[in-house]
């Protein structure tokens, strides 16, 4: 499976007074939330699984962060955020980092997508991206739901992952999850309402 997740913050020790339902759903201390978020990640992915992380992942010490990265399941694939340090030696852990990802999810291979679904990755939104025009999608970080709202005079497909945005609702986004959100905006934007 192909999972999307951004915003995490494990180890940001203000990140509970920022967003307090976090606290509500993962546990009032920090070290709660890392074991609730951990738990969760793990119980959604597999050793197999694909993990594209669009940033903010974690703070901390080093050693801190290795024993995490240890501990998440998946091929992980992390989209730089502003926060994220990820010394050398801890590279190791990630099948790929980078600042931007772009990738075409084919039909022919989830046959759960209407069409192949083209995915632009950064840790920011951006007003344009590659294949803007011939639909490809925008999805992001960095934003914690703040801009989660559909705009009615736009075919904007873009949307925050963040695992605090609307979408993930405190969970990871599976790609089936992201394809029927954009198909719903895709009917939103050709009829006026989402069916």
């Amino acid at each position: 499976m192909i999972w999307f997740t951004s915003d995490l913050h494990f180890f940001h020790d203000r990140i509970l007074e920022f967003h307090p339902k976090r606290k509500e759903i993962f546990g009032s201390t920090v070290e709660k939330a890392k074991e609730a978020m951990i738990q969760l990640w793990n119980s959604r992915v597999n050793k197999k699984d694909t993990v594209y992380i669009l940033g903010d992942l974690a703070f901390g010490e080093v050693e801190d962060k290795r024993k995490l990265f240890q501990r998440l399941n998946g091929n992980k694939v992390l989209i730089l955020g502003n926060h994220d340090k990820v010394p050398d030696h801890l590279k190791c852990y990630f099948n790929h980092i980078t600042q931007i990802k772009n990738i075409k999810f084919k039909k022919s291979v989830y046959n759960f997508l209407h069409k192949d679904l083209e995915v632009i990755m950064c840790h920011f939104p951006m007003l344009s991206w590659e294949h803007k025009d011939k639909g490809s999608v925008m999805i992001h970080g960095h934003c914690h739901g703040k801009v989660d709202q559909i705009n009615t005079d736009s075919k904007e497909l873009r949307v925050d992952v963040g695992i605090d945005g609307n979408l993930a609702n405190y969970d990871l986004i599976s790609l089936e999850k992201l394809a029927n959100h954009f198909i719903k905006i895709e009917k939103y934007n050709e009829h006026g309402m989402v069916k």
